[in-house]
């Protein structure tokens, strides 16, 4: 993605406004790609997350599209695979462990084997953020059950990595981008904005708020802008 490419050549997000894909839009903001995103109007609980290319080629589900966008942020030196081929596939083993983290029978089950992974470890691979952390915490934050699992002492390991990894700007960008009540203070804010006549302006770049994007800002927030910018336990 060329930072100079106009917004129609530049795959597309769509998602249920409901079950937001949090884990692609933090790891844009963390590899600073420009991501852009949009709930689906029509998508209902069935709808998968879902990124779209000009060509018509698509990406379907949050593990293959974190994957995706990892990749591409290697190519600007971002390092969310870790150091070595090992480390990659690690990785995308526990990209692949986090689309099981739903709610249901087995959920609060999955949390206490998480949280007992972590029990010695700051990361889920190697010593740094890694977009296994990104697709794990997105899930997490994702699962209304999440908040009642969390207090129980066999997750407090899982807890713990699930409070620093959200305090990540990135993570934290993207749950104030997602967050249903952001959106309609940011839409009450826009009309208040459009009857004064015209739109807002980002607090630190300056840019006047048109399309909406994701895209690393000189704030580490998301950011709408004018013109699009491109972008061990195994069970």
């Amino acid at each position: 993605m060329a930072a100079a490419a106009s917004s129609q050549q530049q795959p597309v997000l769509s998602y249920w406004d409901r079950n937001p894909p949090f884990a692609a839009i933090a790891l844009a903001q963390h590899a600073n790609l420009a991501l852009q995103h949009a709930a689906d109007p029509k998508a209902t609980n069935k709808t998968t997350a879902t990124l779209k290319f000009p060509s018509g080629e698509e990406l379907v589900g949050v593990p293959i599209i974190v994957k995706f966008l990892t990749r591409l942020g290697a190519q600007d030196g971002s390092n969310l695979y870790g150091p070595t081929p090992l480390s990659a596939c690690q990785v995308d083993q526990w990209i692949e462990t986090s689309l099981q983290l739903v709610s249901g029978q087995q959920f609060e089950a999955l949390c206490g084997r998480l949280s007992d992974y972590l029990s010695l470890r700051s990361f889920f691979v190697g010593y740094d953020v890694t977009a296994a952390d990104m697709a794990i915490w997105g899930q997490l934050q994702a699962c209304p059950l999440w908040k009642k699992v969390r207090q129980s002492p066999s997750a407090a390991h899982l807890a713990r990595w699930f409070d620093h990894i959200a305090n990540l700007p990135a993570c934290a960008a993207a749950v104030e981008d997602l967050s249903p009540s952001k959106k309609r203070e940011a839409a009450a804010a826009a009309d208040t904005a459009a009857g004064k006549g015209g739109g807002g302006t980002h607090a630190a770049s300056g840019v006047r708020c048109q399309t909406k994007v994701v895209a690393a800002s000189s704030c580490g927030k998301s950011c709408c802008a004018a013109s699009s910018l491109q972008e061990r336990g195994i069970f």
